[in-house]
């Protein structure tokens, strides 16, 4: 598929009044030089409106510079030149490549519009051209997508990326096998939760300015990469950074993505004039539901520490968000059991948490010291939080053990799972009276 700007020929205002308007739309037209053995031809198939665009699709055997007039002044014009194999056929032409044109402006609706040509020295015009089908983006049936063609890439392209208009284009517009010239990348990882169907993408993309490049998703779903985590890739820069210029600045990104589960497939796509190409295609491995175990997947993807400030809410945040309120919510359905030894101070000033996991011999060492201080005695709530079920058995029976010996009240809970350090110091938090307290040197876990 080519295109080609509009052509400088000479304006048509003079001539005009002189040229008898041709009907181009009821049967094929012989334009340019009348005296030729084998006149050439000019028909248009489909003339619509789509809002402010004006769309012409037809086919010519002659060599010749179109355009379009309204009230009798040339406007701007791309013409994109499209196989017409039928055309071919019936002429018995050698090659269908440069039969069909495409051409496509932009006009107020309330103008009339013609279509105008020069072949051979010679100029015509065409009666006005009269519009049909739909003025929706969504109207253009299977007739009118088979005349335009390629040149649906190019219609997507005059629309702002990602509206309703340029999505229906993209998704009927001819994929194109040809290297893309105006963008390259690669998908290094994918990973997905089956629960939230969230998930992260991350790899490089390097395009020209005019081009435009999504991620979409087997279903048919596009993502923009407008609102990704982006970073610059020394590694891309030294491969494409003189073919691309300013282009490969940025090429890393991570994006958050919603909408997908393990096993399912993304690419990584670009539009050009030739059509959609896809650059790389990955498959979504499983993210863990444990917010712990999918923080270290995300947090090695790669990237600088000193730059997840700026990642975190763009990536890590709402992925890792959900499954932080999910694990919350299953914590607070498990059964929790505990017991308070000797009598508590009826109103703490501070309630010290202590998680035990791994190991709890320290406890003693801990109440020798908190016994001797007075103030301790008098203002503290200390609470010893089982975050380990190899503790448990043994820990209830030492603990009473320990206040027999040391007198000094305390009270002990278990969650029925280890919930980490921090859902250790909720637990703990959740039965205290007064100003909470962490001992966190105590949780090796």
């Amino acid at each position: 598929m080519t295109i080609q700007p509009a052509a400088s020929r000479r304006p048509l205002r003079d001539v005009l009044d002189v040229l008898e308007p041709a009907d181009v739309q009821a049967a094929p037209v012989p334009i340019g030089d009348a005296s030729a053995t084998i006149r050439e031809l000019i028909k248009v198939d489909q003339a619509i409106r789509l809002e402010s665009l004006v769309l012409i699709a037809g086919w010519t055997t002659a060599r010749a510079e179109f355009g379009l007039v309204a009230e009798g002044q040339e406007i701007e014009v791309r013409k994109v030149s499209v196989p017409r194999a039928d055309v071919a056929a019936h002429f018995g032409l050698d090659s269908d490549a440069e039969l069909g044109i495409v051409l496509v402006a932009e006009c107020p609706e309330e103008l009339p519009v013609c279509l105008s040509w020069e072949a051979d020295g010679q100029s015509g015009v065409s009666r006005c051209l009269q519009f049909s089908g739909s003025s929706s983006v969504t109207g253009i049936g299977a007739r009118e997508r088979t005349l335009f063609g390629p040149a649906l890439g190019m219609l997507a392209l005059a629309y702002p990326p990602f509206s309703e208009q340029w999505r229906w284009f993209i998704k009927h517009v001819a994929s194109s096998s040809a290297p893309c010239a105006t963008a390259r990348g690669h998908l290094e990882g994918a990973a997905a939760v089956e629960k939230t169907r969230d998930g992260v993408v991350f790899g490089w993309v390097v395009h020209t300015a005019s081009t435009v490049v999504w991620l979409e998703s087997d279903s048919g779903h596009m993502y923009s990469l407008e609102g990704a985590y982006r970073q610059f890739r020394q590694d891309v820069h030294d491969v494409v950074g003189q073919a691309f210029a300013h282009g490969s600045g940025e090429a890393g990104f991570a994006i958050h993505l919603h909408g997908l589960k393990p096993g399912s497939k993304v690419q990584l796509k670009a539009i050009s004039e030739s059509g959609v190409h896809v650059l790389t295609e990955i498959q979504f491995t499983a993210l863990p539901i444990d917010p712990v175990g999918a923080a270290r997947v995300l947090f090695g993807i790669g990237g600088s520490v000193g730059d997840l400030h700026r990642r975190c809410p763009l990536v890590d945040t709402p992925i890792l968000g959900p499954l932080i309120e999910h694990h919350r919510e299953v914590l607070a359905e498990l059964p929790v059991t505990g017991k308070q030894l000797g009598e508590a101070v009826s109103q703490p000033t501070v309630s010290v948490i202590v998680p035990l996991y791994g190991r709890a011999d320290f406890v003693e060492h801990q109440l020798i010291e908190f016994a001797e201080d007075p103030w301790f005695r008098s203002h503290v709530e200390l609470i010893y939080v089982l975050d380990d079920p190899s503790l448990v058995d043994g820990f209830i029976s030492e603990a009473a053990f320990l206040h027999k010996l040391y007198r000094l009240p305390f009270s002990w809970v278990w969650g029925s799972v280890n919930r980490g350090f921090s859902g250790a110091n909720n637990l703990g938090a959740s039965k205290a009276r007064g100003l909470s307290v962490s001992t966190g040197g105590c949780c090796p876990g």
